[in-house]
Order: structure tokens, then sequence, then C-alpha cells
């Protein structure tokens, strides 16, 4: 007597073969990243040490062990920042946003400092936005946005910015600084002496700055 396979059969034969793939695969990736995990902390820790290039080092081995190991393309991206290498940062930081849903906004936030630091500045506001849209309250990222916006010569904008900067953080000096110079170009003379008095204050340690 044939036996008859019928469609019911042949798709459970099926989903039990590519459920036993799913999990080799996913069992091996987990090998991988226990492997890679111990070369990667070397990494961290030279970094925090202020060893660029060995931690550099130590992050190409651990990600040719493993690419699905968090953090790794962030951390080997900020250390290339560091090292002044910005078209490879920004790669990196590019694949971490691929990668990771958890960090986006600091992911942008790095891709708009690589572009600042490449004097990029169309794209370097284009990522700042894109963090924006995620976290509004980082004054640095107001601040870088308003530094390019004043050397654009847009200034308004540039206004806008340090003002947003000091509603965050009101003791933020190189904003009160920034915004008490530019408002004395603009004949806001007033508003100057508030901003560079209260730098002033600030800079000086005066508990009521």
């Amino acid at each position: 007597m044939k036996f008859k396979v019928t469609h019911q059969i042949k798709f459970l034969f099926l989903f039990v073969l590519s459920s036993f793939i799913f999990w080799q695969t996913s069992f091996a990736q987990k090998e991988d990243i226990k492997r890679a995990e111990p070369i990667f902390q070397k990494g961290v820790d030279a970094f925090k040490e202020g060893k660029y290039e060995e931690a550099l080092k130590y992050y190409n081995q651990a990600l040719k062990i493993s690419d699905k190991l968090g953090g790794a393309y962030n951390n080997r991206g900020t250390t290339l920042e560091k090292l002044g290498r910005y078209e490879e940062a920004i790669k990196d930081y590019q694949q971490a946003l691929l990668t990771s849903k958890k960090y986006q906004a600091t992911y942008y936030f790095n891709v708009g400092n690589c572009y600042y630091g490449l004097k990029d500045y169309t794209k370097a506001v284009k990522s700042y936005n894109e963090y924006i849209k995620l976290d509004a309250n980082n004054e640095v990222v107001y601040f870088n946005r308003a530094k390019i916006a004043e050397a654009a010569k847009k200034y308004d904008k540039a206004l806008e910015d340090y003002d947003k900067v000091l509603t965050i953080n009101p003791k933020f000096r190189a904003a009160l600084l920034a915004r008490g110079m530019l408002r004395r170009n603009a004949m806001m003379f007033t508003e100057s002496i508030e901003d560079l008095t209260a730098f002033v204050k600030a800079n000086s340690g005066d508990a009521n700055a």
C-alpha cells in the first residue's frame, strides 16, 4: 500500500526542518557572541584608558567573530571618531542604526557629530534633526545645531537654538557666552549684558549663577 503524502504532512515537515535550521543558526550565533564578549570587553577597557588604537584592534576582532554583538558597532564607531576617522565611524554608526533599535537617538547624535567634524554641516543638521525627533531634551544637540546656523549667518535660527539650550540647562556656559555675543552683534545690548553676566558668574563658580 502506497503512502500518500498530503499537503499537511509536507507543510509539517518543512516547518520542522526550518525550525531546526533556525535553532541551529540561533545556537551558533549565541556561541559566537559568547566567544566575542571577552574580546569586546578588552576593547571597552582599552577605550576607557584612552588606548584607542588598542581598543579598535579588539573591536575588530570581536566583530569578526560575531557581528551580532550588542553595542559593538557603536563602540567601534566611537573609537574611530576619537581617532578622527569620521567617515569610517559614520559607517559603523549607520550599521548600528540598522541592527539595533534601542539607542537610535544616540547613533543619530554620533553620526551628526562626525559630519560636524567633516564640516558637512547639511548632513550634520539632518542627523541632529533625526535625534531631536527621538529626544528633544539634550542641550548639546541644540548647541551644535546653533553653532552651524551661526556659521551660516542664520542668526535667528541660531538664537532660537541657543534659547532651547538655555531652557534645558540655564547654566550652559558656552551657550550663555555664544548667545550673549550674538545678541551684542544684533544690538540687543540689555539681553547681551544679562547673558554675559550670567556667563561670568557661572564661570566663577558663583552659587547664584
